[in-house]
């Protein structure tokens, strides 16, 4: 029993023992553990602090070069004359795919986009001040109308030392973490970007591994360093798999944004040591690498961008941007009169592209760029705008001398024809403007040289070249034609454009035989216009045809205040534009306004010009058939006015022929060959069936002449001028067989 006492408090000793020892090892284990663990902590969070400072730094880099990257350009191209160019370079030359969007936004809010979706700058509106103010933008927003959350850079676009405009481009937090964090956060670590007020600006991952309560009392830390500004600082926590974190955050951009940083706590002391190192190499090697990588693409981007900028790809010289600054440059401070602008092109120079296709065309830019470098002079500036379009900037020289260099460089540019079967000319048209001084702006010399350019391409000539010195009256009258085409709606509703009626008399009866209907634009601000100063303009962009018809109705209120009135109505001609015919239904709305004043289609006339009615006899013969049908007389207006065809009279159905003013100019009747061509035409037209009207006549002698050889009627100043509505009304009460005879 003993022994067996002896043995049991053996065995508890020994278990004792063995317990303490247990303990002692789970103690000196613990003791180790926990004091490998505050290591690995302290190493972790020492490894920690420096990664993020590093990575703070690379992504504080890669936060400000866009913006720099834009400055840059915005700087470069502060002088553009195309906003829509501009920030379509920019979108095209963003080749990491950084923003979304590209805005150029003027001061008056006028906003140019690469994108199709608008926004209102209200809601950015006090950083847009800022940008314009000078101060660069870089700014996370949360509730533009987007649709998204959006990050804006911005820039100012300066001129002349004044911000003409800034530049604005959009990206998101997802796409600028993929940019700013890609490769500069390593260590198995999350990453985010987060503003001073704690909103996401950009992050590689959720926060979905922790729970509600973590989520708080992380984000509820974060927010506190964010108050205290205590610059770097961490805390520890575990996530919901009960693996132990820190998270550091860091300050950059000046303590606006603050990267933060996650990184697990591991357990194994070497393998974290082994880890750590491997990661510091890797993130020192490629935090090296990208530096390098960096360097390489900015220095490639810049020297394709300088490239882009300031050489012409089609022909090797400066491109037009480096043309304007050195432009600038000569001008500046220059005294008047000393340089001259040109714009110069090749007539028809579609046609060789179409011929030979697009390399023809570059290869004969070039030719055209080789001998205009070769004839101007060294210090003359010269670049291909667009197309074939070139501009020059040369000092000013006398007339002979302008000619003399046209000459021999129109000359040698068509040398490649010599030995040529099968010859293409190059002919010159050029646009020359003398510039007073360096008050002007490049875009109005421009313009001015331009206009100079559209006056020679009217020029006809056998010559390999054509040349026009601006005419400050041209531009005066171009720029009074937009005045006129601004306001030429509103001034047919204010019932501006007023009926004028030139009396016809028959010369065989002295009978009124009708009137032609006239236009006059009565202008509250101009005054009268004249029909020369405004008709041709609005038959070139279509607005005679509104005219046209408001003339027809003003014919009709008249003729219906007559029939209702029970006086003799009287027939009225009025012109029809050669635009109407190119619609086949154009008579369709005469009609409906002829039917809505219950007019009888007997007294209404449309004069044809004989330009319009020989050009296409098919086509007119057709179109005075449905006039007819339609029940309305048509006259031939202007006849001998141009080249006109007697053989071809027979192929026009027309039932009045107006013989035109020339053919009585300064009595040119009195004339026996002129007198006898007078004499034939009205015969012939006789013979036609065709009534004769004779126009401009002005003196006794013309209309003695007339009715002695059986015309019908005339038209002229010698009975009456176009007269307004009221006038003409006194005429036709006044008019007697008495006044008849005292004009002839």
């Amino acid at each position: 029993m003993l022994f067996s006492v002896e043995t049991n408090k053996i065995r508890t000793l020994a278990w004792s023992c063995m317990g303490v020892l247990f303990f002692l090892q789970v103690l000196l284990i613990g003791i180790n553990y926990f004091t490998n663990k505050n290591l690995v902590e302290k190493k972790t969070k020492h490894s920690l602090e420096l990664v993020s400072i590093v990575a703070a730094q690379a992504a504080e880099t890669r936060i400000t070069d866009p913006l720099n990257y834009m400055a840059m350009i915005a700087k470069s191209y502060a002088k553009t004359e195309s906003p829509i160019d501009f920030v379509n370079l920019i979108k095209k030359n963003d080749d990491k795919s950084l923003f979304l969007d590209i805005y150029w936004v003027e001061k008056d809010g006028t906003i140019v986009s690469t994108s199709e979706i608008d926004f209102e700058l209200s809601e950015i509106q006090e950083y847009i001040s800022e940008v314009f103010a000078g101060t660069p933008l870089i700014k996370y927003f949360n509730n533009i109308p987007l649709g998204q959350e959006s990050v804006f850079y911005g820039v100012p676009i300066i001129l002349d030392k004044t911000t003409r405009a800034i530049l604005l481009a959009r990206t998101t937090p997802q796409i600028l973490a993929n940019y700013i964090l890609k490769d500069v956060i390593k260590l198995d670590t999350d990453a985010f970007i987060i503003n001073h007020n704690g909103d996401l600006v950009a992050s590689t991952v959720s926060l979905k591994d922790m729970s509600n309560e973590q989520q708080k009392i992380q984000k509820d830390w974060i927010k506190e360093q964010l108050e205290k500004e205590t610059g770097f600082a961490v805390i520890k926590y575990k996530n919901n798999h009960g693996k132990d974190f820190f998270l550091s955050c860091t300050p950059i951009r000046d303590n606006r944004w603050y990267l933060i940083t996650s990184i697990e706590i591991l357990d194994e002391y070497i393998a974290l040591s082994i880890i750590f190192a491997m990661v510091a190499f890797l993130v020192i090697i490629t935090f090296g690498a990208m530096i390098i990588v960096i360097i390489n693409r900015n220095t490639n981007y810049r020297y394709a961008l300088e490239k882009t900028l300031y050489t012409d790809p089609v022909t090797g010289g400066i491109s037009y941007t480096n043309f304007e600054r050195l432009v600038r440059e000569k001008l500046k401070d220059t005294k008047p009169n000393v340089y001259s602008f040109i714009s110069l092109d090749i007539h028809n120079f579609k046609l060789i592209n179409d011929i030979h296709g697009g390399g023809g065309g570059n290869a004969t830019l070039v030719h055209i760029h080789s001998m205009l470098r070769k004839y101007l002079d060294k210090d003359d500036l010269m670049c291909r705008v667009d197309a074939d379009l070139f501009n020059i900037l040369t000092k000013t020289k006398p007339i002979e001398e302008i000619n003399a260099f046209f000459e021999k460089f129109a000359t040698d540019l068509n040398s490649f024809n010599d030995k040529k079967k099968d010859k293409y000319f190059l002919k010159i048209k050029a646009g020359i403007y003398i510039i007073p001084g360096d008050q002007q702006s490049l875009m109005a010399i421009r313009d001015r040289s331009n206009i100079a350019r559209k006056m020679a391409k009217n020029q006809h000539t056998t010559k390999l070249y054509t040349f026009a010195i601006f005419d400050e009256s041209e531009l005066l009258r171009q720029t009074r034609e937009r005045e006129f085409e601004n306001t030429m709606e509103q001034s047919l509703k204010n019932h501006e454009f007023k009926m004028y009626l030139q009396p016809k008399i028959n010369i065989q009866t002295g009978k009124i035989a009708g009137a032609e209907a006239l236009v006059r634009w009565d202008s509250p601000v101009y005054g009268m216009i004249q029909p020369n100063s405004f008709i041709p303009m609005f038959e070139r962009n279509g607005f005679i045809i509104q005219i046209d018809l408001d003339l027809f109705k003003q014919v009709c209120i008249f003729l219906k205040e007559r029939i209702d009135n029970n006086l003799e109505p009287i027939n009225i001609s009025v012109n029809l534009s050669r635009i109407h015919l190119y619609n086949p239904n154009f008579l369709d709305e005469f009609i409906k306004i002829q039917k809505q004043y219950d007019i009888p289609s007997k007294y209404l006339e449309f004069e044809i010009t004989e330009s319009v009615a020989f050009e296409q006899l098919d086509a007119m013969e057709e179109c005075i058939n449905k006039i007819h049908d339609a029940g309305f007389t048509c006259s031939i207006d202007d006849f001998g006015s141009g080249y006109s065809s007697l053989n071809s009279l027979g192929d026009i159905p027309a039932d009045v022929l107006k013989l035109d003013k020339t053919f009585f100019k300064v009595d040119s009747h009195q004339k026996i060959r002129n007198k006898h061509i007078i004499t034939s035409v009205i015969s012939l037209a006789k013979q036609l069936d065709m009534k004769v009207v004779a126009e401009g006549i002005e003196t006794s002698s013309q209309a003695h002449f007339l009715q002695n050889i059986e015309c019908d009627i005339i038209q002229g100043f010698i009975y009456s001028r176009p007269l307004p509505v009221a006038a003409f009304k006194e005429f036709l009460e006044t008019w007697s067989d008495d006044i008849f005879c005292q004009t002839m």
